[in-house]
C-alpha cells in the first residue's frame, strides 16, 4: 500500500531535479533544456503553456489552474518497449483520480485518459539521445483540474466538476507519488500486474471498433489487444493487423 508523502520528500527519495515555471512555451521543450546540462532525472511543471502540444503535433490548450508537466527519465529501453512508460503514467493518473474518489477511470488507446466517457488527461512520449549514451524517455502530461476545453470532436471534463475537496498542488503531489510508486513496481519486475491493470482499464477492448489510420482510411474489426510496443491488434475475421498510429472513432 502506497503512503503519500510531501512532494519534496518524494522528489528527494527518487533523486529528481524539479523545476516550476509560471509560464513556458511547453514543458516538453523546457525539460530538454534542463536535462542537457545535468543529465539526471528531471520533472518540470508549469502554470501555463504558450504552445502546449499533444500527440502528432496537436495543440494542447493550456489555461491556468490545470496541470502541465513533463518527466525526463534516464533509460536503456528500446523504442519498441517505450510504451511501458505510457502504461505507468496512465495508471498513475488513474490511481490519483481514484484516490480522491473518481472511480472507474478508463484509457483510450493510445494515450488518453477518460472519466465518465469524457477526456480528462493526455500523455505524449518522446526520446532524447544525448552524448555519451545518455538516453532519456520524456513524458508530457496534461490533466484538466479546474477547466477543460470545449472541443467539437471530443467531450472533455475536469477534476473540480466532481470534487471540491482537493486543491491542485495536493493533487499534483498525489500524482507524483503514484508515478514513482508505479515506476518502482515496474523496476522490481511486477510487470505482469501492471500490464493486467492497464488492459483491464482499456476502453473498447474485445469490442468492435472503427479506427482511422490516416486522413481517409478507416478500418473495422475487433480490438483484440496490444503488442508489447503498444501497437493495437485489430482482428478482422481470421486476420490480425498491428496498428501503430491511429484514432479510435466513437
Amino acid at each position: 500500500m502506497m503512503k503519500v508523502v510531501s512532494l519534496k520528500t518524494c522528489l528527494l527519495r527518487n533523486n529528481i531535479d524539479y523545476y516550476y515555471y509560471d509560464s513556458v512555451n511547453s514543458t516538453m521543450d523546457e525539460i530538454k533544456n534542463n536535462i542537457s546540462s545535468k543529465k539526471i532525472d528531471t520533472l518540470v511543471r508549469a502554470g501555463t503553456q504558450k504552445n502546449g502540444r499533444g500527440r502528432l503535433g496537436a495543440k494542447w490548450i493550456s489555461p491556468r489552474c490545470n496541470i502541465y508537466c513533463s518527466f525526463a527519465l534516464k533509460t536503456t529501453t528500446t523504442l519498441n518497449n517505450q510504451y511501458i512508460y505510457n502504461k505507468l503514467t496512465s495508471l498513475s493518473i488513474k490511481d490519483s483520480l481514484e484516490y480522491i474518489g473518481m472511480q472507474d477511470v478508463k484509457f483510450k488507446w493510445p494515450n488518453d485518459i477518460f472519466f465518465e466517457k469524457k477526456k480528462i488527461s493526455g500523455i505524449i512520449i518522446e526520446n532524447i539521445n544525448l552524448e555519451n549514451n545518455n538516453n532519456f524517455i520524456v513524458l508530457g502530461i496534461g490533466i484538466n483540474f479546474t477547466s477543460s476545453p470545449s472541443l467539437k470532436k471530443n467531450k472533455t471534463t475536469n477534476i473540480l466538476r466532481y470534487t471540491k475537496d482537493i486543491n491542485i498542488d495536493n493533487f499534483f503531489k498525489i500524482f507524483v507519488n503514484y508515478f514513482f510508486y508505479n515506476l518502482k513496481s515496474y523496476n522490481s519486475m511486477k510487470i505482469s500486474n501492471i500490464n493486467e491493470r492497464f488492459i483491464n482499464s482499456l476502453m473498447y477492448i474485445k469490442k468492435k471498433i472503427r479506427i482511422k489510420v490516416d486522413n481517409k482510411k478507416i478500418l473495422t474489426g475487433i480490438f483484440h489487444g496490444l503488442n508489447d510496443d503498444g501497437s493495437l491488434i485489430l482482428k478482422q475475421k481470421n486476420k490480425f493487423i498491428s496498428i501503430y498510429v491511429g484514432k479510435i472513432l466513437t
